[in-house]
């Protein structure tokens, strides 16, 4: 009885553990582009995601492929964008975006996929915004 149980937990667990140890590598973290100098070659030996700020007037739609710069903290990285996919509708000047691909030799980076979003419309207000309850309500005499 107690061999009918184990043998399929066992299996279970160990399938568990095999998908955890195969796809550690491949989790959804993203570095930035100040992260990437101090990297060094593993940068150039696998596909990684980098996350940035889109250079006003950098996007140029004209080149094959697409190509922009994307900004963090003052570091620029050269972007390639090397995919059919259509391109999102929040990809614009200023436009958070992660890039997912490979740096090339010449210090550019080769994107295959990208995901951008909106650079203020999820941003909370700032400190000169007021709060809806400090706002004063006139009173309405009910008849």
């Amino acid at each position: 009885m107690q061999v009918k149980i184990w043998v399929p937990l066992l299996v279970i667990i160990g399938s568990i553990g095999w998908l955890a140890a195969t796809n550690f590598d491949k989790a959804n973290y993203f570095y930035t582009v100040e992260e990437l100098p101090p990297l060094g070659n593993p940068v150039f030996d696998n596909a990684i995601k980098v996350k940035g700020r889109i250079v006003a007037g950098s996007i140029d739609k004209t080149s094959v492929p697409l190509s922009f710069t994307i900004e963090d903290k003052g570091k620029n990285l050269r972007v390639h964008y090397v995919s059919d996919e259509p391109l999102p509708d929040m990809f614009k000047d200023h436009a958070e975006t992660v890039v997912e691909g490979n740096m090339r030799a010449d210090g550019e980076f080769e994107a295959s996929h990208l995901q951008a979003k909106c650079a203020s419309k999820y941003e909370a207000a700032g400190p000169e915004a007021e709060h809806p309850d400090s706002i004063a309500i006139e009173s309405v005499p009910v008849n």
